[in-house]
């Protein structure tokens, strides 16, 4: 599992660009976890 120090949602586009300009060591977080709630239930 992951340790994250710190957790940001950029609300824009810039924001994003900005908070990974400011924090060479982040990493990108995104994707997949609306699929989960709406995929069908597996038999």
């Amino acid at each position: 599992m992951f340790d994250f120090a710190s957790y940001h949602r950029a609300a824009t586009l810039a924001d994003a660009i900005n908070l990974l300009a400011d924090n060479p060591q982040a990493k990108l977080l995104a994707g997949g976890t609306g699929r989960t709630d709406s995929a069908p239930p597996s038999q």
